[in-house]
């Protein structure tokens, strides 16, 4: 099950990808904002899109939880043995893994929000929704994933690159 979590998908972010990357700001072409006060968020977005940095993730616990409620600890996060590593870079719009074999693994970024500290990046991969919380202030990160009435939540922690 969780390995259909990370590994299924990789064929669809690949054919996904370049069709986000199409339309990077989420407008139509041409389209204007109706109101001014959507011009400035545009505006603000724009500079938020600009300023984001890739973040070097490291997940270091992970619990996976099914659907009458009941917990454990796994020792994996996937496939990949903990602590496991990923690359999230919403400029580019890509959640970057290495699978078990050691080939890439990637998922498109379907929605991000960010602020001042914080930054949510959500994705489908296959069958599977996850979402990424990354707080840059402190460093923390926690990772979602859900699938066949099972969720996989990782803890951990996300640095930007430049940060290395």
């Amino acid at each position: 099950m969780i390995r259909l979590m990370l590994a299924a998908g990789l064929l669809s972010a690949a054919c996904l990808t370049p069709a986000l990357a199409q339309n990077p700001g989420g407008k139509a072409g041409g389209a204007q904002p109706a109101h001014p006060h959507h011009a400035a968020m545009d505006a603000q977005s724009k500079e938020n899109l600009e300023a984001l940095k890739p973040l070097d993730c490291t997940v270091q616990r992970v619990v996976i939880c099914d659907h009458k409620g009941e917990c454990s600890k796994s020792e994996t996060f996937g496939e990949m043995p903990l602590p496991a590593k990923m690359l999230a870079d919403p400029l580019r719009r890509i959640l970057a893994g290495v699978s078990k074999d050691g080939l890439p693994h990637l998922s498109a970024i379907h929605l991000y929000g960010q602020n001042e500290n914080d930054l949510t990046a959500q994705g489908m991969d296959g069958e599977v929704s996850w979402m990424l919380v990354a707080d840059r202030k402190d460093d923390t990160m926690t990772f979602s994933a859900s699938s066949d009435n099972k969720i996989m939540t990782g803890f951990g922690i996300c640095k930007d690159i430049d940060e290395q």
